[in-house]
């Protein structure tokens, strides 16, 4: 898992209340890591994603126009691999 990569949502996530749009996969910019050793690595990992509509090859952009980044634990996707040229 590197960034850049695609991931699939194991729930849809809506962005926003008043977003009629839900996403189902995002593309990593980030993996970052709590520090903690009293767990176990894989719980300590968070994804940082762009969300990601694959039927029109966009990122989620906010009410400013930016791709804004969500977090998600490594729990909460799958792993798709490397996204498609």
């Amino acid at each position: 898992m590197n960034e850049g990569d695609l991931v699939r949502l194991k729930q849809p996530f809506q962005p926003t209340p008043s977003s009629p749009r839900k996403f189902q996969f995002g593309i990593i910019a980030a993996i970052v890591t709590n520090g903690s050793q009293a767990e176990p690595l894989t719980q300590n990992i968070q994804l940082i994603v762009y969300l990601y509509d694959p039927q029109t090859a966009t990122t989620f952009q906010d009410e400013w126009g930016e791709a804004a980044p969500y977090c998600f634990a490594l729990n909460e996707v799958d792993w798709i691999g490397a996204l498609p040229p």
